[in-house]
């Protein structure tokens, strides 16, 4: 997240005029819209990794593991986690 933070002002301080560089290469309505991608792919990219770690944190937290394992009929017998052979 602080990459992309880091990326979105970067761009940002660079939007209005295109860099030296690129000058040869891109014509000011191109850059404008790869400027545009750039900082929306950035933003949702912050959300997801947002939302991500936000279901994450809910599912190990919660005890649905646990339950799961139990649910499924895992309850520890045996070194793979399945029935001990009788």
């Amino acid at each position: 997240m602080v990459l992309e933070t880091l990326n979105i002002r970067s761009v940002k301080s660079n939007a209005n005029k295109i860099p030296t560089p690129f000058k040869a290469f891109i014509d000011e309505a191109t850059y404008r819209k790869s400027v545009e991608y750039t900082l929306a792919k950035s933003k949702f990219a912050i959300i997801e990794v947002t939302f991500e770690a936000i279901l994450l944190a809910i599912i190990l937290m919660s005890g649905l593991l646990p339950w799961l394992w139990t649910a499924l009929g895992n309850d520890g017998n045996s070194a793979l986690g399945g029935r001990s052979p009788a």
